[in-house]
C-alpha cells in the first residue's frame, strides 16, 4: 500500500511535469516530433535523389530527365537523348526514397494537425475541425500517389503493358494532394498558421500555387524535352513548404511565448 505523502506527491507532482513545457515555453513533443519528420525528410529526399542521379548511366540530366528515371530498374532507351541506352545503377534507392518520404510526410502531417488540437484552444472550433480532416486526407492521398509511384515504375515496358498509367495517376495524386495540402494551409485559418505569423501564410500559399503550376506544366514541358523542370518544381515546392513548416513548429515556442507576454501587458 502507497504511504498517504507519496500519493499526495504524485498527485501534485505529476501534473505540473506534465504541464512544464506549456510553463517553460518548451515545444510539445507531438509537434517536436511532426517538425522533424518534415525537416529530416527534405535531407532524405535530396540525399538519395542525388546519389541516384550520381550512378545514372551515362548522364544524368536534371532539366530533362524525370525524376521517375531515376526508378526504372532495367536497361532502357532514353528518347530524350537520341534513345540512347540508359540505367539507373540505383533505381532500388530512389524507389525506396519515394516510399520513406511518402509515409514521413504523412505521418508529420497527422502527427501535427492531430497534436495541434490538445495544445491549442482554437484547434476545436468547428471550421479548423473540417479543414483538419481535409488535410489529412490530402496527406494520404499524397503518400498513396507516391508510394504508388515507387512501386509502380515508368520505363518501356510498363509504357507497353500499360502500367504506367498506375504510376502517372499516383504521381499526379501526389504533386496535387502535397500542394492543395500547402495551399489549404494558407487561405484557411489554423492554429499554426495564425500562431506562426502571416509570413509563414504567404510562404505556403505562393509555394503550393507555384507547385500546382509545375504539375499543369508538365506535359507541356515534356514536349519541349524539359520534364525535369516543371516536374521538380512540383515535387520541391512540397519539399519546401514542409521544410518551413518544420522549422517554423521548432520556432513556434518562443512566438508563443512572446504572444502571451504581450497579452499579460494589453
Amino acid at each position: 500500500m502507497d504511504h498517504p505523502r507519496l500519493q499526495t506527491l504524485n498527485t501534485v507532482t505529476l501534473p505540473r511535469l506534465a504541464d512544464m513545457s506549456k510553463v517553460s515555453g518548451q515545444q510539445p513533443l507531438h509537434l517536436t516530433l511532426a517538425a522533424s519528420l518534415h525537416v529530416f525528410a527534405v535531407a532524405v529526399w535530396f540525399l538519395l535523389e542525388s546519389a541516384s542521379a550520381y550512378r545514372f548511366y551515362p548522364n544524368y540530366y536534371w532539366a530533362h530527365n524525370a525524376i521517375s528515371d531515376l526508378g526504372i530498374p532495367y536497361d532502357f532507351e532514353d528518347d530524350k537523348h537520341g534513345n540512347r541506352i540508359s540505367r539507373s545503377q540505383h533505381s532500388s534507392l530512389m524507389n525506396t526514397n519515394f516510399r520513406i518520404i511518402a509515409v514521413m510526410y504523412a505521418v508529420g502531417q497527422i502527427v501535427m494537425l492531430y497534436g495541434a488540437k490538445e495544445e491549442l484552444p482554437d484547434a476545436r472550433t468547428e471550421p479548423w475541425r473540417y479543414v483538419r480532416e481535409i488535410r489529412v486526407a490530402l496527406s494520404l492521398i499524397f503518400m498513396s500517389g507516391l508510394f504508388t509511384a515507387g512501386c509502380v515504375h515508368a520505363g518501356p515496358q510498363e509504357n507497353a503493358d500499360g502500367q504506367i498509367i498506375i504510376h502517372l495517376t499516383g504521381a499526379m495524386l501526389a504533386i496535387f494532394a502535397g500542394n492543395l495540402n500547402s495551399i489549404l494551409c494558407a487561405v484557411i485559418s489554423c492554429p499554426l498558421k495564425t500562431s506562426m505569423g502571416k509570413q509563414y501564410q504567404v510562404i505556403s500559399f505562393a509555394l503550393g500555387v507555384l507547385g500546382v503550376v509545375g504539375g499543369l506544366c508538365t506535359q507541356i514541358a515534356s514536349a519541349y524535352g524539359y520534364t525535369g523542370i516543371s516536374e521538380r518544381l512540383s515535387v520541391y515546392c512540397i519539399l519546401a513548404w514542409g521544410l518551413v513548416t518544420g522549422l517554423a513548429i521548432l520556432f513556434y515556442p518562443a512566438q508563443r511565448e512572446e504572444q502571451r507576454q504581450r497579452a499579460k501587458h494589453k
